[in-house]
């Protein structure tokens, strides 16, 4: 995917081959797929008493070449973190603990 491919075509018959045929080139198509999204494996969904100085793991999306974290306190809140690149490491130890 996404290479520059180089043909060159030599058309023939029973006298001989054409000669000076130019290289003609095209690049393939770049079939790389926007990742799909993962879940939290650790803690889970929904879990209580979970520990304030606790790290978030979640699973590996097999297309993603990284991840962005966002957490909040309240539903679609960036208090905490916003939208950070944590690159591609699966598990990430909080600055502080939660409150």
């Amino acid at each position: 995917e996404n290479t520059q491919i180089y043909v060159t075509i030599t058309p023939y018959n029973a006298t001989g081959d054409a000669t000076g045929c130019s290289e003609e080139s095209f690049t393939t198509e770049n079939t790389a797929t926007i990742p799909n999204c993962t879940s939290l494996s650790s803690p889970l969904n929904g879990a209580n008493n979970v520990p304030t100085d606790t790290a978030l793991s979640w699973n590996m999306v097999p297309e993603a070449t990284g991840y962005r974290i966002t957490v909040g306190t309240t539903a679609g809140g960036i208090d905490i973190l916003n939208n950070s690149d944590v690159g591609n490491d699966t598990t990430l130890n909080l600055n502080s603990d939660l409150p």
